[in-house]
């Protein structure tokens, strides 16, 4: 066995080595969620809300040009 043959050998079991660590943080990477379900609840019920306060600002400016239009 020759000086080469050690390097070879060292380049495949780091090229190894990598695919396992890269694979270990691609299934950490996976199994985390980028935001806690408590945190998602959350935004959601406020973009609920918010959807809801549009609508009723919208039913508003519209039974009030309705009255205007009456009125007038």
């Amino acid at each position: 066995m020759d000086c080469t043959d050690n390097v070879y050998d060292y380049t495949d079991k780091h090229l190894m080595l990598q695919h396992v660590v890269f694979g270990i943080c691609r299934l950490i990477d996976v199994l985390v969620p980028d935001v806690p379900e408590s945190l998602e609840l959350k935004i959601k019920r406020e973009r609920y809300l918010a959807k809801q306060a549009l609508q009723d600002s919208d039913t508003i400016m519209k039974v009030g040009c309705i009255f205007s239009c009456h009125i007038n």
